[in-house]
């Protein structure tokens, strides 16, 4: 049995595709504004936790509820006269500004990850159609066309009307194709039934 990727001596002269991974624009630029807006928003929540780390008037969480309430008042006082009190640092970094940010970021990073898999998946699948018509005859080439078009199954005799093909074409197509494992060929009361694998084309 002949591997699939056999080619015909007279198949010689195949084009390969020009340009293995044409990635559609509008994908690509999406998926850039996402990544784009995924560092941006990353890199502040960042630069904001940095900066309120090395800030010297942040006191512990837990500063307040130890306070007695002359303290308190003591601190009332104090702001009053422009004191500024020491602030809590989960607190200063978890507020909603950052927080969004840090969620903005994270979101954007999966949203951009996941355009970018899709298209990948979608230029691969693609690039194996190609290359899989590039090693098939034109009769070859015609035969799984309509087989598709037909989900994937049809008969032996409807293959020839549906391709214009004669029926000796048609008979030696299907078994050079099935020799190659691309399709399945079954008895079917007086022809045969014909079956395109699914997975050499996905």
């Amino acid at each position: 049995m002949k591997p699939f990727y056999y080619v015909h001596e007279t198949n010689c002269n195949m084009t390969v595709p020009k340009t293995l991974w044409s990635w559609q624009k509008t994908y690509v630029l999406v998926m850039l504004a996402c990544f784009l807006f995924s560092g941006y928003s990353l890199f502040l929540f960042a630069d904001h936790v940095s900066r309120s780390v090395w800030r010297s008037d942040f006191r512990p969480t837990m500063f307040v509820r130890d306070l007695n309430s002359d303290a308190n008042r003591l601190i009332q006082i104090g702001i009053s006269a422009g004191f500024r009190p020491p602030r809590d640092l989960d607190v200063e970094i978890f507020s909603p500004s950052p927080l969004f940010q840090l969620i903005g970021g994270i979101v954007a990073f999966a949203a951009g990850l996941t355009i970018w898999k899709i298209t990948r998946e979608k230029e691969i699948k693609k690039i194996r159609e190609e290359t899989t018509d590039n090693l098939l005859l034109p009769d070859e080439r015609s035969v799984i066309q309509t087989l598709k078009q037909s989900g994937f199954e049809s008969t032996q005799s409807r293959l020839a009307k549906d391709t214009g093909l004669s029926k000796v074409q048609i008979h030696r197509t299907v078994n050079k194709l099935a020799a190659k494992g691309v399709l399945e060929k079954h008895k079917y009361g007086l022809t045969n039934k014909i079956i395109l694998k699914k997975e050499v084309f996905e």
